[in-house]
Parts: structure tokens; sequence; C-alpha cells
């Protein structure tokens, strides 16, 4: 229930304490870090929650503003639970976005729109940075089929769609 290191250095200072109302302290002291701990990380899957709402498309410096904390608080509390910071995060999702989208038949002109690009260019960017090629080559590559299993899309046995969302 509780992380063993942190069991352990409880355990060590109550060995430690001098009487009963020092060891007191140092329970409730573990117990309310305890109760902290748990509750920055409810807070940071809902801010990562959010970010999966906004398909990506979420300013972080809003993010962190509306959880009362600083950018780095949030960059640290990320990469901690997550293991990427919300803004590496955010592109994943977006880029999972993208490619939902153009599978659903959107152009990639209502991709830049939707997804908030600011350009075309800053889109086959952003694309290429994770795809490591050029959306068009992308969508025309072998990789496509691969990556269709790899999102739970594919068709059942009537030939009919079957899309389930990773995050959804």
């Amino acid at each position: 229930m509780f992380p063993g290191s942190s069991v352990r250095e409880m355990e060590e200072r109550l060995a430690g304490a001098s009487g009963a109302e020092e060891r007191v302290e140092i329970v409730q002291r573990f117990l309310i870090s305890a109760l902290r701990d748990q509750e920055e990380e409810r807070w940071t899957l809902l801010a990562a929650h959010q970010i999966m709402k906004r398909q990506g498309n979420l300013p972080i410096a809003q993010l962190a503003a509306q959880w009362y904390v600083s950018r780095r608080t949030l960059e640290r509390k990320f990469n901690a639970l997550i293991g990427a910071s919300p803004k590496q995060f955010a592109g994943i999702v977006r880029f999972q976005h993208t490619i939902r989208l153009r599978h659903a038949g959107y152009d990639y002109l209502d991709i830049v729109q939707a997804c908030g690009y600011t350009d075309h260019a800053h889109f086959a960017k952003d694309f290429k940075s994770f795809a490591g090629i050029r959306p068009d080559a992308f969508f025309r590559s072998e990789v496509q089929p691969e990556l269709k299993k790899s999102y739970n899309e594919g068709e059942d046995e009537d030939g009919e769609k079957n899309r389930q969302h990773l995050y959804y």
C-alpha cells in the first residue's frame, strides 16, 4: 500500500524515537506525506485526461495554471508518473488524433485546422518527428496495416470497421 522505501525510512525513525509522542509525530508525518502523494498523483492523472480529451491541443501553461502549479512542477509530476513531459504526452496524443482523423477520411487541410497546427508545414514537421516520414508517405506506406493493428483498428468478420481508440 505504501512505497517500501518510505516504510523502511519511517521504521528507522521510529526505532530512533525517544518516546511515544515522537513516534506519533513520525507516523502522522508519514501518513500526511502519503496522502499528499496520492493527491498529486490524482491531479496529474486528471491533467493527462484533459490532454487526451482535447486531443493534445491544450497549452501546457494553461494546464499548469488550472491546477495551480508551476509548469516545472507539472513537468516533474508527469515525468514521474507517466514517463514523459506534458508537452511530449500532448504531442503523442495529437499525433494519434491526426491518424484517426486521416483514417476517418479527413484531408490534410481539415486535420491541420482540427488539430490546431499553424499551417501544413508545422503539421508535416510535427508528424515527421513522430513517424519518421512525411504524412503523405506514411499513409501510402506498408507501415499502415501494422499501425492499424497497434491502434486496434481493423475490420470484423462482416467487413465492418471496428474502432477502439487508445485512451478511450
